[in-house]
């Protein structure tokens, strides 16, 4: 709840919102959609603070879902904004979710960077993505940092 005078809450609004989409340094980040399944929800927690550390705009779900509306539009519009979907997988398959997210953002021809932090994940459900180079690891930090380049080099590839 927003509090105190009506400019003091025009301020703090706009330094909220100025740090969702520039983040903590100021500076334009990538909106970068992850994408998990119920079982890494902590790990995603994880990654997301790594990211935002280093100017990456992550959503995550159970930070940016608001009650009373529709989840499914909420997806829909978060992947339409974002610029990269980060699937982070598992052990064995992906989830359903995980799955139906990356096709979403496949088909409008998103950044897709699958995140591998079990030591048997299957990459036979993701069929032609399972052809992306995907990082594998199962440090966070490491995590973070291998984002930041696989956005970093597909930006400057890009016409």
């Amino acid at each position: 709840m927003w509090r105190g005078s009506g400019e003091s809450k025009k301020s703090d609004l706009s330094a909220f919102l100025s740090r969702r989409v520039f983040g903590e340094s100021g500076k334009m980040g990538h909106l970068v959609f992850v994408s998990h399944s119920g079982e890494d929800k902590e790990w995603a927690k994880s990654l997301v603070k790594e990211l935002e550390a280093k100017g990456i705009h992550p959503w995550l779900d159970e930070y940016e879902l608001h009650p009373g509306a529709s989840w499914e539009d909420q997806i829909r519009s978060a992947l339409a904004e974002s610029d990269t979907l980060v699937a982070i997988l598992g052990e064995g398959q992906p989830s359903p979710n995980v799955l139906v997210e990356t096709g979403m953002a496949l088909s409008a021809g998103k950044r897709i960077v699958p995140l591998a932090i079990g030591e048997h994940t299957d990459f036979s459900a993701f069929g032609e993505l399972s052809n992306i180079s995907a990082i594998q690891t199962s440090k966070v930090e490491n995590a973070a940092e291998e984002i930041l380049k696989a956005i970093d080099t597909t930006a400057n590839s890009r016409p």
